[in-house]
C-alpha cells in the first residue's frame, strides 16, 4: 500500500538536491558576512550552493540558502590545515563538485569576481583556481629590493 507524504513542502536531506558548490567562509564581522552572502546569491543560484561558516546566521535573511556550521578553527589571517581538512570532509559528506574557500577579507570581492573564481573550476577540467591581484608598478619594491636581500645576507 502506497502512502503519501503529509508534509510535501518540507524537504529532507535525502530529497534535497546536492549542491554543486561548497563555500567555506572564515569568521568575519556580521556586516561583511551579510555583504558576502548578498554577493554569493547574486553570483549563483541559492539551491546550487552550500555555505559552511563559523559565523552566526539568521536563516530568515536568505531562506533559500543552505547554511551549515563549520567546525571552529583558530585562523586569524590565513587558512590553516584544519580549514582545508574540514572543507574536504564537508565536501565528501555533501557530495559537492567544487569548494570555494573564502578568507576574512573576502567580503570585498564583487559578485562577478566570486562567480569567475568558482566558475573556472565548475565549468572546466581545472582543479585549482586562485585569484591574481594586479599590483601597481612599484608595489613591493621596498620588500623585494631592500628588505629581502638584507635579511637574506644576514
Amino acid at each position: 500500500m502506497a502512502t503519501a507524504d503529509p508534509i510535501p513542502d518540507v524537504s529532507t536531506a535525502s530529497t534535497r538536491p546536492a549542491a554543486s558548490l561548497l563555500v567555506m567562509v572564515a569568521a568575519m564581522s556580521a556586516e561583511q558576512f551579510d555583504h558576502l552572502l548578498a554577493n554569493l546569491t547574486a553570483a549563483f543560484p541559492a539551491d546550487s550552493m552550500l555555505v559552511a561558516t563559523q559565523n552566526d546566521f539568521a536563516a530568515s535573511s536568505i531562506p533559500a540558502l543552505r547554511v551549515i556550521p563549520a567546525p571552529p578553527t583558530n585562523a586569524a589571517w590565513t587558512s590553516t590545515v584544519a580549514d582545508f581538512v574540514n572543507a574536504f570532509q564537508i565536501a565528501q559528506e555533501e557530495n559537492v563538485r567544487a569548494v570555494l574557500m573564502l578568507g576574512p577579507g573576502s567580503g570585498s570581492l564583487s559578485s562577478q569576481a566570486l562567480h569567475d573564481l568558482a566558475n573556472a573550476v565548475l565549468s572546466s577540467a581545472v582543479d585549482l583556481a586562485i585569484p591574481r591581484y594586479t599590483l601597481p608598478p612599484h608595489a613591493g619594491l621596498a620588500n623585494s629590493a631592500i628588505l629581502y636581500p638584507l635579511t637574506r645576507a644576514l
